[in-house]
C-alpha cells in the first residue's frame, strides 16, 4: 500500500498516519495485534514497525533447520563419558553456543544435570527452527513444551488406564499404553504387555474397583512415576474366597507424541 503526505496534516501527523498504515498492513499480511502509543515519538515507532515488517517478512519466508545444524553441528560428548565433575562444564558450553545463536532454553527447577543435558542432545539439538537469525531476535525453546509437567494430565490417564484395566464388562484394548514398556528390569513389547494384562483379567470373574487415591508425580532421570494409593477386589475362575489387595502402587509415563502413555506397572495384585 502505497504512502502519501497529505497537505492537510503537519509533518507529525503525516509520520503518524504513515505508521498507523504500517501497523494496519502487519495486521493484514501477519495477524499481528498492533497497539501504538498516543506519547510516543513517530519517527521511533516507524522504524520500529519497518523493522517488525523486515522480520515478519523474514520468518514468513524462512526455511527450517534443526538447531544442531543452525548452530554450526559442534562436537560434544555423549553423556556416558561425562561425569559430575565434567558434565556442568559440557553443558554449559553447549547452552553458550546456543545463546550465541538467540536461542534459550528454559530449564525447570525439577531437572537435574544429566537429564537437562540429555534434553539438549536429544530434544533441542534435532528441533527445527525458522532457518533465519536477527541481532537480537530470541527463540525461547522451554522444557515443559517438549515434556509437559502436568500432574492432571497424567492422573486422567492413569485413572482412565486402571479403570480399563480392571472392568471386565469389555475387552482390553490398550488405551494410553506405550509401544515402550518395560517391567522391573528388561523391556518387553506391547504384544507382552498386553498378554500379560490378558491372562490377569481372564484369572477373575469379577473385579471390584474400591478406591483410587493420587499420590504425586516423581520426575527422575530415568522416568517419570505416578504413585497412587489403590484397592481392588477380585473373585477368581477357580473360586475361594473374595480376594482383596490393598496398598501403594506406582505407574512409569512417558510423553510420546505430545501424549503421557503408560510404560511399566507395579501395584498390588498385579504388575508387568
Amino acid at each position: 500500500m502505497e504512502e502519501k503526505d497529505s497537505p492537510d496534516l503537519s509533518p507529525e501527523e503525516n509520520l503518524r498516519a504513515e505508521n498507523e498504515i504500517k501497523a494496519l498492513n502487519l495486521e493484514m499480511k501477519h495477524g499481528a495485534t498492533m497497539f501504538i502509543g498516543e506519547d510516543a515519538p513517530p519517527e521511533i515507532i516507524g522504524e520500529w514497525l519497518n523493522n517488525v515488517t523486515g522480520y515478519e517478512d523474514q520468518y514468513k519466508n524462512a526455511g527450517r533447520i534443526a538447531v544442531y545444524d543452525f548452530i554450526g553441528r559442534p562436537a560434544y560428548a555423549t553423556p556416558d563419558l561425562l561425569d559430575k565433575s565434567t558434565l556442568p562444564g559440557e553443558m554449559e558450553r553447549l547452552q553458550q553456543l546456543l545463546i550465541d545463536k538467540g536461542i534459550m532454553v528454559i530449564r525447570p527447577d525439577y531437572v537435574d544435570d544429566e537429564r537437562y543435558y540429555r534434553f539438549l542432545l536429544n530434544d533441542v539439538f534435532p528441533h527445527e527452527i525458522p532457518d533465519i537469525h536477527i541481532p537480537g531476535m530470541i527463540t525461547a525453546l522451554d522444557y515443559e513444551d517438549f515434556h509437559p509437567n502436568h500432574p492432571e494430565v497424567i492422573r486422567l490417564h492413569v485413572e482412565e488406564f486402571l479403570i480399563d484395566l480392571l472392568s471386565l464388562k469389555k475387552p482390553y484394548e490398550g488405551l494410553w499404553l506405550s509401544e515402550n514398556l518395560r517391567n522391573d528390569h528388561d523391556t518387553i513389547t506391547r504384544e507382552q504387555a498386553l498378554e500379560i494384562i490378558n491372562t490377569f483379567r481372564t484369572t477373575y470373574r469379577e473385579i471390584v474397583p474400591v478406591g483410587f487415591a493420587p499420590e504425586r508425580v516423581l520426575n527422575e532421570t530415568k522416568g517419570t512415576y505416578f504413585l497412587f494409593g489403590i484397592r481392588w477386589e477380585g473373585v477368581a475362575h477357580s473360586g475361594g474366597e473374595r480376594e482383596v489387595y490393598e496398598g501403594l502402587g506406582v505407574i512409569q509415563m512417558g510423553y510420546e507424541d505430545k501424549v503421557w502413555l503408560v510404560q511399566g506397572v507395579s501395584m498390588p495384585g498385579f504388575k508387568f
